[in-house]
């Protein structure tokens, strides 16, 4: 049987690629990235902090119907690096660490993963969607 803490060099490990490619194809098998694109562009900027990657908290049921299958996700709004909304969501705690996706304009830019303690490994769902994982 295969060691599922193997290194890989894109996600750090085996059991970090299986959960990875597992978030994103739920991810996109489930989501309405143009329903949720244009739900976020319903927001102004007065709505969420302008601070790039500084998260607001959002209520679950503010979620468009597109978006209600994410029920145990923890939803949050930000600005990605042009000032356009962009939608997180979260799952995890900190015993099993945090995972999730992030969804906003097409052509935000996704960040390179960082591999430090407390970064976060990263994977392109789509242009302007990807999902991520924490480092810990």
């Amino acid at each position: 049987m295969s060691n599922v803490f193997f290194k890989d060099p894109e996600f750090g490990s085996r059991r970090n690629k299986l959960l990875m490619l597992g978030v994103r194809d739920c991810v996109k098998s489930r989501a309405d990235f143009a329903a949720t694109r244009l739900w976020l562009q319903a927001f102004s900027d007065k709505d969420y902090d302008l601070s790039y990657n500084s998260y607001d908290r959002i209520s679950r049921a503010d979620l468009p119907e597109p978006l209600k299958w994410l029920k145990d996700a923890r939803p949050m709004i930000s600005a990605d690096e042009n000032g356009n909304a962009k939608v997180r969501f979260s799952w995890g705690s900190g015993m099993i660490g945090h995972w999730g996706a992030e969804i906003g304009v097409e052509d935000m830019k996704i960040p390179p993963s960082d591999f430090s303690q407390y970064g976060e490994i990263r994977l392109l769902v789509e242009p302007g969607v990807y999902v991520w994982l924490e480092v810990f």
